[in-house]
């Protein structure tokens, strides 16, 4: 965990959230003391000497770990947390740190009975947030304060920040002996990034990718933070990006879509320009007044910057400094300064942004300006190989959507035979989501015309896009042995898979486990296979 001083000292509109510690309490009973005022004692254990609390002088920077903060921070509200031993000196307290500032001090009382244990502090910091309804606030607002209570508290409260609050700010207090050029407050800033809590999470399979539901959950409502959505051709990353705006208080207002790949050809900076921040009328000849999709959204919507590894570099510096300053200028009308004050920006990618940085083909200060929340879409074949519920409902949740929204399919039921299922279950959908659908779609059709419904394994095969398939097969070397092109694709795939399971489970002694881990698939891949050919018969 590192530290480093911080020269900010906090805003008017700033929130402050601490637990209440020892120390606190111990110079807050000098200064009573010192005042002829009687002793809080609720905290002290029975070999504490009130004689030993201190000189009792209000001194700045001495006045304990949470007054040190307080004292020098500008807030709108601090919140103090008092576990149950702490609670009856809590509004003495709460009292004593208003001294020392002009913000709202207020004691919240958790009951937590025993301070170093995790699960309690967890369930009063959940109690807290809910009843104080904070998560409708800006994080950027709320700063933890680290240094009172127990390690146990101090762990608690940094985790919830990383989890609940991504973009507020942690600090810790130092005595003055420890100042750094006489600041005592340093900012905590962790060399590591916390890992997402997926505990509620639903079991269920859904045809959403499930981290979706955990992205807008956590992150949905705070327009500062950036999603940036990365995944194959077909992942669905246009559709998570509306699910984020759906599932969140944006629900309500425009979602705008910015297609980056047309500003792609000849990189000109002028229909960016247009298109973003829109057009004065007469800024050229034959223009006409135009808003633009950053003004389209601005009203509580979301700005979706669909492909934006496709953008040029002459695009992205602009959007760049539009994103920095949250303004902008419409073309024609330089001298006027529109303000971004209420557009939440997710952007997607099938492209390495990483790569596309270290090549020099994609800015590194805007892909951190757009990448704080990036999220990673599962290929079909990734769902496939670790969920196979989730991928059999992803398959029926599809089939369903064509019979709702396709007239001719309404009073019948599409259904696939056991033939049918294998081969899906087999192929690995290179167009992921996108191809399944089509490939779905096309033989109901087939399937509504001369079978009554039914897709068959055969139905299947005639509909599968070959080409994505083949491009797939080239990119791994695997051509015909003759360098010729299979004249039947999907059976010379099926019998290589045989014998290359064939050939691992021999030369593993034909345990599953090991044939799997070899040819880096799935236990119940491999298992299936079997199965289906009989691979372990008489061996």
């Amino acid at each position: 965990m590192d530290s480093s001083s911080d020269i900010y000292t906090g805003s008017p509109g700033d929130i402050i959230i601490s637990w209440i510690g020892v120390n606190d309490l111990k110079v807050m009973n000098a200064w009573r003391k010192a005042n002829g005022m009687s002793l809080c004692r609720g905290f002290l254990k029975k070999e504490d000497d009130p004689a030993c609390l201190g000189s009792g002088k209000e001194e700045k920077g001495r006045n304990g770990p949470t007054r040190t903060f307080t004292d020098e921070w500008e807030a709108q509200t601090i919140y103090l947390l008092a576990s149950a031993k702490m609670h009856e000196d809590g509004k003495s307290f709460a009292a004593w740190v208003g001294r020392g500032t002009e913000a709202s001090v207020q004691c919240i009382p958790t009951g937590v009975d025993n301070p170093t244990d995790y699960e309690q502090l967890l369930s009063a910091l959940e109690k807290f947030i809910q009843d104080e309804k904070l998560l409708q606030k800006d994080p950027e607002r709320i700063n933890f304060l680290l240094s009172p209570g127990t390690p146990q508290m101090q762990t608690m409260s940094l985790w919830y920040s990383e989890q609940k609050f991504p973009g507020s700010r942690k600090y810790m207090t130092v005595s003055p002996e420890e100042s750094i050029q006489g600041r005592q407050i340093r900012e905590v800033r962790l060399p590591f990034s916390m890992a997402s809590d997926t505990a509620r999470l639903t079991s269920e399979p859904e045809l959403e990718n499930p981290d979706i539901m955990e992205i807008a959950e956590t992150y949905g409502d705070y327009r500062k933070i950036s999603i940036l959505l990365l995944g194959e051709t077909g992942t669905g990353k246009s559709t998570a990006a509306r699910k984020i705006h759906d599932l969140t208080s944006r629900g309500t207002g425009k979602f705008v879509t910015a297609h980056c790949a047309e500003f792609a050809q000849g990189g000109d900076p002028s229909m960016f320009r247009q298109t973003l921040f829109g057009t004065k009328k007469g800024a050229f000849t034959g223009s006409e007044e135009r808003t633009g999709l950053f003004a389209e959204a601005n009203n509580g919507g979301t700005l979706f910057l669909d492909e934006i590894g496709d953008l040029p570099l002459t695009c992205q510096s602009l959007l760049l400094r539009a994103l920095q300053e949250e303004e902008y200028s419409r073309l024609g009308e330089e001298t006027k300064i529109h303000k971004i004050t209420n557009v939440r920006i997710i952007c997607a990618t099938n492209k390495d942004l990483i790569h596309e940085v270290q090549e020099g083909r994609f800015r590194e200060d805007l892909y951190y300006r757009i990448a704080m929340c990036p999220v990673k879409l599962k290929t079909l074949r990734e769902i496939r190989d670790q969920d196979c519920r989730q991928f059999e409902s992803i398959v029926r949740d599809i089939l369903n959507q064509i019979e709702q929204q396709e007239d001719r399919f309404k009073n019948l039921r599409i259904t696939l035979d056991p033939g049918a299922w294998d081969l899906i279950n087999s192929y690995d959908w290179p167009g992921n989501h996108r191809q399944l659908h089509h490939t779905l779609y096309i033989s109901a059709a087939y399937a509504n015309k001369r079978n009554r419904g039914v897709i068959t394994a055969q139905i299947l095969k005639r509909h599968i896009s070959f080409g994505d398939q083949l491009l797939n097969t080239r990119k791994t070397g695997e051509a015909g042995e003759d360098g010729k092109l299979p004249e039947d694709l999907m059976k010379w795939l099926e019998d290589k898979k045989v014998a290359f399971v064939t050939q691992a489970l021999k030369e593993n002694g034909y345990t599953i486990s090991k044939a799997a881990k070899r040819l880096g698939c799935s236990y119940q891949i491999i298992q299936r296979l079997v199965r289906q050919k009989h691979l372990l018969d008489g061996s």
